[in-house]
């Protein structure tokens, strides 16, 4: 489960994005390890979850909601089968 709160300003942007409840876990059955390698040859790891939270960091900030009050937040929850 991860539930994240937007705040959003004035012109509809948003301004800032709080993690209020996370509990992502990586499956050990889906772990694949080693993924690739940096540039001083060190295997770089899987990692699903922060994967994950990127991904949804980097969608929600773009979102745009219509022009209103300052200071207007929403909280919004995704669950995770």
């Amino acid at each position: 489960f991860l539930a994240v709160r937007l705040q959003v300003a004035a012109d509809g942007e948003v301004e800032q994005v709080w993690s209020v409840c996370d509990t992502l876990r990586a499956d050990p059955q889906d772990f694949r390890g080693a993924i690739g390698y940096d540039e001083a040859d060190r295997p770089v790891m899987e990692d699903a979850v922060a994967d994950v939270r990127l991904s949804t960091l980097e969608t929600l900030k773009n979102l745009y909601f219509t022009e209103g009050k300052e200071g207007r937040a929403v909280v919004i929850p995704f669950v995770f089968d």
